[in-house]
């Protein structure tokens, strides 16, 4: 059989991003989404899974945008003299020399696991803000916070699939890093195996820089060329508010420059139809 999650990604941003998100999902094929915690669409975002709650709903933990829950005080190894978390750059300098007290990155995702528990939400799977968790250290605090709260899944890559083979490389230069990302998950991936965590068994990617007609014949050859086991294809989509608003939490233009072309490619009439000749059955992380 062949089972598809459509994941939105970033809910909780800003309330743009929430209502496009839902709209996918009442309206379009999403069936899942990745809400982060220390944002300021995050009440908003839960106000409308109240009304929604068959959406699935994951962790999206972040230590890359916006401030952290925690206080600087408890985790002062993770921001910068502003108070927010250091830029993804940063981040990875800062993970590769040593300079984050690992600690302290556990502390702030829990506490984002246990902001979104408290307010009575259900948590499908944990990911990460720019797939952090690639790394193993953050894999490892991953798989103690499974553990802990009782979840069984995390987003990672596995037989990972890559647009490059079937489009020109020009297009997805922008996802080389998906090359690093995925040979350093050939060696991490046994950890999630040691400790029983499941992940799906290919993964996708909706580039944020084509729109369009290629947009439309991406995510089309990607329904075509599914295969048996669990896929998840994640995307942005959204409504887009103001630039500033965006920028201010680390987002820069070509974080949103698609996020409504995404939405309107998953609520178009014609793509729910290739997907229902596809034989694929629509899930969530709860339901595999």
């Amino acid at each position: 059989m062949k089972y598809l999650i459509i994941n939105g990604d970033d809910f909780g941003l800003v309330e743009g991003i929430n209502r496009g998100i839902i709209q996918a999902y009442k309206e379009g094929i999403l069936t899942s989404a990745s809400l982060m915690a220390n944002m300021p669409g995050f009440e908003n975002a839960v106000q409308l899974l109240k009304k929604n709650p068959n959406l699935g709903i994951g962790a999206h933990l972040n230590i890359v945008r916006g401030k952290p829950i925690l206080s600087e005080k408890e985790i002062g190894s993770l921001t910068n003299n502003q108070g927010y978390f250091y830029d993804f750059s940063q981040v990875i300098k800062r993970l590769l020399l040593a300079q984050f007290d690992l600690r302290e990155v556990e502390k702030e995702f829990r506490s984002q696991i246990k902001k979104i528990l408290d307010y009575g939400l259900h948590i499908t799977h944990l990911d990460t803000e720019k797939h952090i968790h690639i790394f193993l250290p953050i894999l490892k605090i991953l798989i103690r916070l499974c553990n802990e709260f009782k979840i069984n899944k995390i987003r990672y890559f596995r037989k990972s699939l890559f647009f490059s083979a079937y489009f020109p490389t020009s297009i997805f230069k922008p996802y080389d890093k998906s090359l690093i990302l995925y040979y350093l998950s050939l060696i991490n991936r046994r950890y999630l195996k040691q400790n029983n965590i499941k992940s799906p068994d290919y993964f996708y990617i909706i580039p944020s820089n084509i729109k369009g007609k290629l947009l439309t014949m991406t995510f089309v050859h990607i329904l075509r060329c599914l295969k048996e086991g669990v896929t998840e294809i994640i995307c942005h989509p959204g409504y887009f508010s103001n630039e500033s608003e965006y920028q201010c939490l680390g987002f820069g233009k070509f974080n949103f420059s698609n996020r409504e072309d995404q939405l309107l490619l998953l609520l178009c009439p014609e793509l729910k139809q290739i997907f229902k000749r596809a034989d694929v059955n629509p899930i969530n992380y709860n339901q595999f």
